[in-house]
């Protein structure tokens, strides 16, 4: 029989992944829980299945619990929320270090998310509901989505796109362009913006790989894009829809910000004045006007107003189609082992199960 406090925690993580999901950069759907404590699917650029066991009895369960997460071949992330005792740490990192040492296995640990919860958690405790709520949240939201999901965008990041000058909203527009088209011809890239002066151009996509929104292949003028920009242009579509409403930021909205360790996260009341004396959020939503305004990007077009979502499936097979014929484009170039995204082992995988 589950203790209170398994429960608890079981609970816990259901509520934080469906929070995170009303931001509406990725979908949650039920999955499967097999052996595991909690299952769930996480949607965004590509489904990832992910699995979770609490341990909150004997350290005796975690060889059993750890071994049956990192053999579990259908889940890509394998969170262990286990006691913070220094019986139970020891054994985990025993474990795991066991699984490092051997060359073949240690691969399966990809996706392994240990997150330790304190061994005095009382769920009968008001106050310790409450602040383990919003442990787990900040756990969540750092090792599962951005530390993975979201591609590892950072705050930094976050900083350096929006410190970069030049025209305004050339940078939104350009990262739309790569996100969804990726970049084959400088030609091309100027019909679709409607802008023909090379300077700029070259100076924001210097600045888009240079910060991983946008990864160049090899020395040729390709850009294809990465999860990092593509979430990137998502939260700038996010706020561009809520300032568009004219209703506040949402919970949602907030949480995401304080994540992006935006200090200034007041709503902006307009947009008229220079971007040069606007805050951050301000001067990004500048950008995106200026996006649609004068480089014929469509950063809204398709959002259900009632319904908004603004995730969607990465479509590799037509980047590779965009790509066909130069050297070194296939469905490697996708491939993140950091944030677990590897087209090219899926599409493998795919095709065996196919072919059994």
């Amino acid at each position: 029989m589950p203790s209170p406090e398994h429960e608890f925690i079981v609970s816990e993580l259901d509520r934080s992944l469906t929070r995170q999901s009303g931001t509406a950069l990725l979908g949650i759907a039920e999955a499967e829980r097999k052996k595991f404590d909690y299952g769930c699917l996480l949607s965004r650029d590509l489904s990832r299945p992910l699995v979770a066991q609490v341990l909150w009895s004997h350290p005796e369960g975690i060889d059993k619990d750890l071994r049956t997460l990192i053999h579990d071949d259908e889940a890509t992330l394998k969170l262990y929320l286990v006691r913070n005792t220094t019986k139970h740490l020891m054994r985990v990192d025993e474990v795991v270090q066991s699984y490092r040492r051997d060359p073949v296995l240690s691969t399966k640990l990809a996706g392994l998310k240990p997150i330790p919860i304190p061994s005095d958690f009382d769920a009968d405790q008001e106050a310790h509901r409450a602040w383990l709520s919003e442990y787990i949240d900040k756990h969540i939201q750092s090792d599962v989505l951005f530390g993975v999901v979201f591609g590892r965008l950072t705050s930094k990041d976050f900083e350096l796109f929006h410190r970069h000058n030049g025209p305004t909203g050339l940078k939104v527009a350009i990262l739309d362009v790569i996100s969804n088209h990726g970049i084959v011809r400088n030609p091309e890239l100027k019909e679709r913006i409607n802008y023909g002066t090379t300077g700029p151009i070259r100076e924001v996509i210097a600045m888009l790989t240079g910060v991983g929104l946008a990864a160049r292949l090899g020395d040729s003028v390709l850009c294809t894009p990465t999860p990092k920009g593509r979430l990137l242009l998502d939260v700038l579509r996010r706020l561009y829809f809520e300032w568009s409403r004219d209703d506040g930021w949402s919970p949602e909205t907030a949480l995401l910000l304080r994540a992006l360790n935006v200090q200034d996260r007041n709503f902006p009341s307009d947009l008229d004045h220079s971007p040069v004396k606007a805050s951050l959020v301000e001067r990004l939503l500048i950008h995106c006007a200026y996006a649609e305004r004068s480089f014929n990007a469509h950063l809204l077009e398709g959002v259900d107003h009632a319904a908004p979502k603004f995730y969607g499936e990465f479509d590799y097979s037509y980047f590779l189609n965009r790509f066909a014929g130069w050297p070194e484009a296939d469905e490697k170039m996708f491939d993140d082992a950091e944030v677990l995204f590897f087209p090219s082992t899926r599409s493998n995988l795919s095709s065996e199960k196919k072919r059994r």
